[in-house]
């Protein structure tokens, strides 16, 4: 451990890089003092690397959380797929099929935008 960097710093860089939401640099974010502290007391190289490293660490574990509800919704999609389309698998590379899938899935999330530019 760096001597020179106090014990409450230390405690900062950790609360940072591990914070468990996105966002620690919004104003609402019981960490953003903290954030904006280690800017102005360690300068940009330090604030981007704790930053950088919360960033990659909360993409990771969404992705992992994306993995585990696609390793449940799979299954139903297979199902369905079955069901419908008499057990033969649609061609992925299908630019309508693929397109109406987004589109009715953002419709049920409540995200639904417009894709179909035929």
């Amino acid at each position: 451990m760096n001597r020179t960097v106090p014990e409450n710093d230390v405690k900062k860089f950790v609360d940072i890089a591990s914070w468990q939401t996105w966002y620690i640099g919004d104003m609402d974010c019981p960490i953003a003092d903290d954030v904006e502290y280690v800017y102005e007391a360690y300068g940009w190289n330090v604030w981007h690397i704790l930053t950088e490293a919360h960033k990659d660490r909360m993409k990771k574990r969404e992705a992992e959380k994306a993995q585990e509800k696609a390793k449940k919704i799979l299954p139903v999609i297979k199902a369905e797929m079955n069901a419908i389309v008499d057990d033969e698998i649609p061609d992925p590379m299908d630019d309508y099929l693929v397109s109406c899938i987004n589109d009715a899935g953002r419709r049920l999330t409540g995200t639904a935008i417009c894709m179909n530019a035929w």
